[in-house]
């Protein structure tokens, strides 16, 4: 259900029938959640993901929808390679799910270089743990929290296993801690790449990371405009202007194809008017260099 459809709906249904039907909606979602996970016979799997072999566990029907299969290389992986991301980088992943694009990162820096991997889920981060010690990279470390705006916490609604921080009732509530990126980069490091897919939360996070952005990181963000983005009062007028624009150039792929998201179609120059921009879409943000 799109956003402004949800806002529809709630200015013309009172507030206690509202939260009715979202508790009862939720408590669907949560039994389903605990069904699939209690029914669901987990596997290790072995396949090459953008050209980098990995035994992953296959825990949850979302996992096994995603990556039960052999992967194409990456245009976000392939388009960031040509810059920062090098052997040796140190690269934040925000938006890990269960790391197996933390692992491919991993590969590509190399035991010279550092990958963070940031998770909210509970759940995914656990089975991203698992994931690094099946395939053996010591330079991957992953945090159980969320990236925002602030210090602390941030509550989400784990009655799905792609989470997202916004409003949540009492049904399916979990609390985790939250940092800034500027929080992440004191303590780990300033990075050279990072990566964030953080459902519909971006602008939070870009709000939190105005020191960092000043040492100008190459950024490659899943926009999630039209599914999550204005729901958490953000918008892509604001994520470009969180941007220093004098720091970077800007390259978009789209990211919905169809009617349906897909992956990251080829980079191209960014321009304001491109349609892509009207649904979710992938933005590379590279850092400007002296001699570059």
């Amino acid at each position: 259900m799109s956003a402004s459809i949800r806002s529809l709906i709630r200015s013309v249904i009172p507030a206690f029938a509202w939260n009715i039907l979202r508790n009862l909606k939720a408590q669907s979602r949560l039994q389903q959640f605990n069904s699939d996970l209690s029914r669901f016979s987990e596997r290790l799997a072995h396949h090459n993901y953008g050209g980098v072999p990995l035994a992953v566990w296959i825990t949850d029907p979302v996992a096994e929808e995603w990556y039960e299969h052999d992967w194409p290389v990456s245009h976000e992986i392939e388009f960031l390679s040509r810059f920062r991301l090098k052997p040796g980088a140190r690269v934040f992943d925000l938006g890990a799910h269960q790391c197996v694009v933390a692992l491919q990162l991993t590969r590509v820096v190399g035991a010279e270089g550092s990958v963070l991997a940031v998770e909210a889920h509970p759940h995914n981060a656990e089975v991203g743990r698992r994931n690094r010690l099946q395939n053996g990279y010591p330079w991957l470390e992953i945090i159980n929290a969320a990236v925002s705006d602030r210090p602390g916490s941030v509550v989400l609604d784990v009655t799905m296993l792609n989470c997202k921080v916004g409003q949540v009732g009492e049904i399916g509530r979990v609390e985790v801690p939250a940092f800034t990126i500027d929080e992440l980069a004191e303590k780990h490091g300033t990075p050279d790449v990072i990566l964030i897919d953080i459902e519909g939360h971006e602008c939070a996070a870009l709000r939190g990371a105005v020191q960092t952005l000043a040492t100008r990181p190459d950024l490659l963000i899943e926009v999630h405009a039209g599914c999550g983005l204005e729901e958490l009062a953000g918008s892509v007028r604001e994520l470009l202007e969180s941007i220093p624009s004098a720091s970077y150039d800007l390259s978009i792929a789209t990211g919905f194809r169809d009617g349906v998201a897909c992956e990251a179609g080829e980079f191209r120059p960014f321009r304001p008017d491109d349609p892509a921009t009207g649904a979710r879409f992938f933005l590379a943000a590279i850092g400007k260099r002296s001699g570059r």
